[in-house]
Parts: structure tokens; C-alpha cells; sequence
């Protein structure tokens, strides 16, 4: 599975404009390999828009790219309404806990995503840590819906989907202290950061095939 991880700049005065693009994303929804889409603000950057992706390959993603992504992006006309964008891939799944993509997404309110980078010869540890934690607080918080942990080379992301913040919040810094704990030592390592979002209805894209 592919994961895509967007987040626009997006100035406040365009805030409601660029919403209104992204609904125009449901188009998405009868393209072969795609498996569902979510996103909305960032809740301590409001200026941050965020879209998480979920595809079932790197050929079928590819292949929306070529034939109908600058379709959607000008009959939107999305680009106008925000000031810059990063677009992030991840593809390879390192975990993936209670992660049916249609269901968790029909009920998730809240989106967490970490992500920070590590050294080479600190990997093989750091994924152990996040393997183990990630079994331990899916036993301990029913709210978390869903969380997955993925890498692009030293790249790291970790996505989980809840339906209570407070929850989420509490868990994500304990999450956030350890992990950093651990990277603070390893020379050019960086620390994890966080984007919390709330997910707004209207930008959810179901998979209809």
C-alpha cells in the first residue's frame, strides 16, 4: 500500500475556498487503487490544510498521476487558493494495526501524523521501539481506530485515526517524548513532529470500487 501525505499553506482569508476545492476530490473514488482519503486543518497551525492518501500501489498510483491528477487540480482550480504544499510518499508499511481503510475512515474525527527522520545505524532499533509501543497503547486506548507506521529510506511516518482528542493528545506526548528521547542522542537524527487534525466531513473520499 502507498501513502501520500499533503499539507498545504494556506492563508487564512482562503480557508473556505480551498475547502470547497478539496470536495471536488471525490472524483477519486471510481479510479482503480484508490482505497480512501481524508484530511483537514491542522488544530495548532490553522493555516495548515492536511490530506492523507491511502493507494493500493505504486502503479496505480502512478498511473492517476499521468491520466487524471492535473484534471481534478484545474477543474478545482485548488492551486490558486494556497500559498505552497509538500507532498510526501511512503510505501513501505512497517505496521499496520486495525487498519481497514474504508471503515476507519467513515469514523475517525481526529488525525495524528508524526513524522521525523533517523540515522542509518539507528533504524533497526527505532523500529523495534515503535513496534512495541504501538502494541502496547492499541490495547490500552479503544479510541485509536486505527495507526500505522511507514518509511520512505530513513523517513518516518506515523499515522493513527481516533475519535476522541483528548485521548489522542494525552497518548501522542507520552508517544512524542519517548520517541524523542531516544533521537535526541543520535547524532543527525531529527525529533518527531506532530500534526494534529481535525478531520473535516466533507473532504473524505470513499473507495466505490
Amino acid at each position: 500500500m502507498l501513502i501520500k501525505w499533503i499539507v498545504c499553506n494556506v492563508p487564512l482569508h482562503k480557508r473556505r475556498q480551498f475547502s470547497i476545492a478539496q470536495e471536488h476530490w471525490r472524483s477519486l473514488q471510481n479510479i482503480d487503487g484508490f482505497l480512501g482519503q481524508i484530511g483537514g486543518w491542522d488544530i495548532n497551525t490553522p493555516t495548515k490544510a492536511c490530506i492523507i492518501a491511502f493507494w493500493k500501489d505504486h502503479s496505480s498510483y502512478k498511473l492517476f498521476m499521468k491520466n487524471k491528477h492535473d484534471e481534478i487540480i484545474e477543474g478545482n482550480d485548488q492551486m490558486n487558493e494556497y500559498d505552497s504544499t509538500k507532498v510526501e510518499i511512503f510505501e513501505n508499511n512497517l505496521k499496520v494495526m486495525n487498519f481497514n481503510i474504508s471503515e476507519v475512515i467513515q469514523k475517525a474525527t481526529f488525525l495524528n501524523v508524526e513524522k521525523g527522520t533517523c540515522t542509518k545505524e539507528w533504524q533497526n532499533d527505532f523500529e523495534k521501539s515503535q513496534n512495541s509501543l504501538c502494541d502496547t497503547k492499541m490495547n490500552e486506548n479503544k479510541d485509536m481506530l486505527g495507526w500505522m507506521f511507514s518509511n520512505n529510506q530513513r523517513s518516518y511516518l506515523i499515522a493513527s485515526l481516533w475519535n476522541n482528542i483528548e485521548v489522542d493528545h494525552t497518548y501522542t506526548k507520552q508517544s512524542l517524548t519517548k520517541v524523542n528521547e531516544q533521537l535526541t542522542i543520535r547524532k543527525n537524527s531529527r525529533q518527531m513532529k506532530e500534526n494534529l487534525v481535525q478531520l473535516d466531513r466533507s473532504w473524505l473520499v470513499s473507495c466505490n470500487i
